[in-house]
Protein backbone atom coordinates (compact mmCIF):
# COMPACT_ATOMS: atom_id res chain seq x y z
CA UNK A 1 0.00 0.00 0.00
CA UNK A 2 1.27 3.62 -0.71
CA UNK A 3 0.37 5.88 1.77
CA UNK A 4 1.81 9.84 1.49
CA UNK A 5 0.52 12.92 3.75
CA UNK A 6 -0.40 16.03 1.42
CA UNK A 7 -1.17 19.08 3.65
CA UNK A 8 -2.66 17.66 6.69
CA UNK A 9 -4.44 14.69 4.68
CA UNK A 10 -3.78 11.32 3.71
CA UNK A 11 -4.16 9.50 0.40
CA UNK A 12 -3.35 6.10 -0.37
CA UNK A 13 -4.04 3.16 -3.23
CA UNK A 14 -3.82 -0.42 -2.54
CA UNK A 15 -2.07 -3.74 -4.05
CA UNK A 16 -4.24 -3.22 -7.12
CA UNK A 17 -3.40 -0.13 -7.71
CA UNK A 18 -0.39 1.89 -8.99
CA UNK A 19 2.61 1.28 -6.37
CA UNK A 20 5.64 4.36 -6.55
CA UNK A 21 7.99 2.73 -8.53
CA UNK A 22 4.82 2.67 -11.48
CA UNK A 23 4.49 6.67 -11.13
CA UNK A 24 5.58 8.10 -14.44
CA UNK A 25 3.88 12.21 -13.74
CA UNK A 26 2.67 13.86 -10.80
CA UNK A 27 -0.79 13.58 -12.81
CA UNK A 28 -0.77 9.58 -11.53
CA UNK A 29 -2.17 10.78 -8.50
CA UNK A 30 -5.23 12.45 -9.61
CA UNK A 31 -8.24 10.54 -8.56
CA UNK A 32 -6.29 8.18 -4.83
CA UNK A 33 -7.92 8.28 -2.19
CA UNK A 34 -7.67 10.38 0.56
CA UNK A 35 -8.75 10.56 4.14
CA UNK A 36 -8.54 13.23 6.92
CA UNK A 37 -9.96 11.75 10.10
CA UNK A 38 -13.38 9.98 8.98
CA UNK A 39 -13.91 12.37 5.98
CA UNK A 40 -12.81 10.42 2.85
CA UNK A 41 -12.20 12.29 -0.95
CA UNK A 42 -9.93 11.52 -3.66
CA UNK A 43 -7.13 14.09 -4.39
CA UNK A 44 -7.31 16.27 -7.06
CA UNK A 45 -3.85 17.48 -8.64
CA UNK A 46 -3.03 21.39 -10.00
CA UNK A 47 -0.26 22.63 -12.11
CA UNK A 48 -0.18 26.47 -12.57
CA UNK A 49 1.84 27.41 -15.66
CA UNK A 50 4.97 28.32 -13.73
CA UNK A 51 5.14 25.12 -12.75
CA UNK A 52 3.94 24.97 -9.15
CA UNK A 53 1.92 21.72 -7.92
CA UNK A 54 -0.83 21.99 -5.49
CA UNK A 55 -2.85 18.53 -3.69
CA UNK A 56 -5.95 18.92 -2.96
CA UNK A 57 -8.27 16.40 -1.21
CA UNK A 58 -11.60 16.97 -2.42
CA UNK A 59 -13.72 14.96 0.42
CA UNK A 60 -17.48 13.61 -1.11
CA UNK A 61 -18.02 11.70 2.12
CA UNK A 62 -20.74 11.75 5.17
CA UNK A 63 -18.51 14.49 6.93
CA UNK A 64 -18.59 18.67 6.38
CA UNK A 65 -17.67 18.95 2.52
CA UNK A 66 -16.78 22.89 2.31
CA UNK A 67 -16.88 24.46 -1.03
CA UNK A 68 -16.55 28.16 -2.94
CA UNK A 69 -19.92 28.33 -4.92
CA UNK A 70 -20.39 32.35 -6.07
CA UNK A 71 -18.34 34.93 -6.25
CA UNK A 72 -18.34 38.64 -7.26
CA UNK A 73 -15.82 41.22 -8.27
CA UNK A 74 -17.28 43.97 -8.85
CA UNK A 75 -20.74 45.94 -9.04
CA UNK A 76 -21.02 48.73 -11.50
CA UNK A 77 -20.50 51.62 -9.24
CA UNK A 78 -17.68 50.08 -6.57
CA UNK A 79 -14.87 47.85 -7.27
CA UNK A 80 -14.94 46.79 -3.74
CA UNK A 81 -18.57 45.78 -4.23
CA UNK A 82 -17.67 42.00 -4.07
CA UNK A 83 -17.97 38.58 -2.03
CA UNK A 84 -16.96 35.17 -1.59
CA UNK A 85 -19.71 32.77 -0.28
CA UNK A 86 -19.34 29.27 0.84
CA UNK A 87 -21.65 26.36 1.17
CA UNK A 88 -21.48 22.97 3.06
CA UNK A 89 -22.91 20.64 0.56
CA UNK A 90 -21.76 17.77 3.34
CA UNK A 91 -23.48 15.90 5.79
CA UNK A 92 -22.04 17.20 8.90
CA UNK A 93 -21.75 20.54 10.50
CA UNK A 94 -18.10 22.43 9.57
CA UNK A 95 -15.82 24.29 12.11
CA UNK A 96 -15.04 26.86 10.52
CA UNK A 97 -12.46 28.53 13.07
CA UNK A 98 -9.13 28.85 11.83
CA UNK A 99 -9.96 29.09 8.10
CA UNK A 100 -8.43 31.52 5.54
CA UNK A 101 -9.99 32.71 2.32
CA UNK A 102 -6.49 33.62 -0.04
CA UNK A 103 -5.77 35.30 -3.18
CA UNK A 104 -3.90 35.66 -5.82
CA UNK A 105 -3.71 37.53 -8.59
CA UNK A 106 -4.02 35.82 -12.54
CA UNK A 107 -0.23 34.53 -12.41
CA UNK A 108 0.86 35.02 -8.74
CA UNK A 109 2.69 32.64 -7.24
CA UNK A 110 2.46 34.79 -4.00
CA UNK A 111 -0.72 34.48 -1.76
CA UNK A 112 -2.40 36.94 0.50
CA UNK A 113 -4.81 36.09 3.10
CA UNK A 114 -8.14 38.42 2.52
CA UNK A 115 -9.53 36.52 5.88
CA UNK A 116 -9.46 35.22 8.67
CA UNK A 117 -12.43 33.21 10.22
CA UNK A 118 -12.18 33.11 14.05
CA UNK A 119 -12.90 30.42 16.46
CA UNK A 120 -16.40 29.19 16.89
CA UNK A 121 -17.43 30.03 13.60
CA UNK A 122 -19.45 26.76 12.14
CA UNK A 123 -21.11 26.23 9.30
CA UNK A 124 -24.36 23.22 9.14
CA UNK A 125 -25.37 21.42 6.08
CA UNK A 126 -26.94 22.99 3.51
CA UNK A 127 -25.91 26.61 4.96
CA UNK A 128 -23.41 29.54 3.52
CA UNK A 129 -20.69 32.17 4.56
CA UNK A 130 -20.51 35.01 2.83
CA UNK A 131 -17.44 37.24 2.78
CA UNK A 132 -18.50 40.91 2.05
CA UNK A 133 -16.39 43.61 0.33
CA UNK A 134 -15.72 46.79 2.16
CA UNK A 135 -18.72 47.97 -0.06
CA UNK A 136 -20.72 44.97 -0.32
CA UNK A 137 -24.54 45.93 -0.39
CA UNK A 138 -25.97 42.52 0.72
CA UNK A 139 -25.51 40.58 4.66
CA UNK A 140 -22.36 38.86 5.47
CA UNK A 141 -21.17 36.87 7.83
CA UNK A 142 -17.19 38.55 7.45
CA UNK A 143 -16.06 41.52 6.08
CA UNK A 144 -12.78 41.87 4.37
CA UNK A 145 -10.77 44.25 2.47
CA UNK A 146 -11.74 44.22 -1.14
CA UNK A 147 -9.19 43.07 -3.62
CA UNK A 148 -10.33 40.52 -6.44
CA UNK A 149 -8.97 41.79 -9.76
CA UNK A 150 -12.24 42.05 -11.84
CA UNK A 151 -10.40 40.65 -15.01
CA UNK A 152 -8.43 37.65 -13.58
CA UNK A 153 -7.33 35.93 -10.47
CA UNK A 154 -7.70 32.54 -8.24
CA UNK A 155 -9.22 32.30 -4.84
CA UNK A 156 -9.06 29.16 -2.62
CA UNK A 157 -10.18 28.25 0.66
CA UNK A 158 -7.33 26.95 3.14
CA UNK A 159 -8.35 25.04 6.29
CA UNK A 160 -6.65 25.74 10.10
CA UNK A 161 -4.19 22.85 8.80
CA UNK A 162 -3.15 25.12 6.03
CA UNK A 163 -4.28 22.76 3.32
CA UNK A 164 -6.23 24.28 0.37
CA UNK A 165 -9.97 23.05 0.22
CA UNK A 166 -11.23 24.30 -2.47
CA UNK A 167 -10.48 26.84 -5.14
CA UNK A 168 -11.18 29.25 -8.14
CA UNK A 169 -9.37 30.26 -11.19
CA UNK A 170 -11.05 32.85 -13.31
CA UNK A 171 -10.39 34.84 -16.22
CA UNK A 172 -7.21 34.40 -17.30
CA UNK A 173 -5.49 33.05 -14.32
CA UNK A 174 -2.87 30.40 -14.75
CA UNK A 175 -2.17 29.97 -11.27
CA UNK A 176 -2.57 27.21 -8.86
CA UNK A 177 -5.68 27.91 -8.46
CA UNK A 178 -7.00 27.10 -11.51
CA UNK A 179 -9.15 23.71 -11.58
CA UNK A 180 -8.95 22.36 -15.04
CA UNK A 181 -9.36 25.28 -16.83
CA UNK A 182 -10.21 28.68 -15.34
CA UNK A 183 -14.34 30.43 -15.59
CA UNK A 184 -15.03 33.19 -17.35
CA UNK A 185 -14.64 36.66 -16.17
CA UNK A 186 -17.50 38.15 -14.26
CA UNK A 187 -19.02 41.69 -16.21
CA UNK A 188 -19.57 44.13 -12.86
CA UNK A 189 -22.71 43.41 -11.13
CA UNK A 190 -22.56 39.54 -12.36
CA UNK A 191 -21.29 36.94 -10.24
CA UNK A 192 -19.65 33.66 -11.22
CA UNK A 193 -21.75 31.05 -9.32
CA UNK A 194 -21.24 26.84 -9.41
CA UNK A 195 -24.34 25.71 -11.86
CA UNK A 196 -26.48 23.47 -10.63
CA UNK A 197 -25.69 25.30 -6.93
CA UNK A 198 -22.62 23.20 -4.75
CA UNK A 199 -21.38 21.12 -8.02
CA UNK A 200 -17.98 20.37 -7.80
CA UNK A 201 -16.47 18.28 -11.39
CA UNK A 202 -13.35 19.71 -10.68
CA UNK A 203 -13.31 21.91 -13.37
CA UNK A 204 -13.33 25.80 -12.72
CA UNK A 205 -15.02 26.28 -16.59
CA UNK A 206 -17.88 23.65 -16.19
CA UNK A 207 -18.71 24.86 -13.16
CA UNK A 208 -19.19 28.04 -12.59
CA UNK A 209 -21.70 30.37 -14.44
CA UNK A 210 -21.71 34.18 -15.07
CA UNK A 211 -25.41 35.12 -13.39
CA UNK A 212 -27.04 38.44 -12.53
CA UNK A 213 -28.19 39.75 -10.22
CA UNK A 214 -26.30 37.31 -7.92
CA UNK A 215 -27.17 35.45 -5.10
CA UNK A 216 -24.84 35.50 -1.63
CA UNK A 217 -26.14 33.95 0.65
CA UNK A 218 -29.16 32.22 -1.31
CA UNK A 219 -29.35 29.31 -4.02
CA UNK A 220 -27.38 29.66 -7.03
CA UNK A 221 -30.10 29.78 -10.04
CA UNK A 222 -29.58 31.02 -13.67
Amino acid sequence: MVAVSVAGATLARGAAGISVSSLVSIDDLNGLACTSGADVGTVVVSTAAAGEVTFKCKFTGSGPVLRINEVMTASPISAASEFVELVNVGGARADLGGFRLVYRSATGTAEETLAAVPTGAFLDPGARYVFGGTTFWGTSNQTYNSGLASAAGGVGLRNASGQLVDSLGYGSATNIFVEGAPAGSPAPGASLSRLPDGGDTNYNAADFTPISPPTPGALNHA
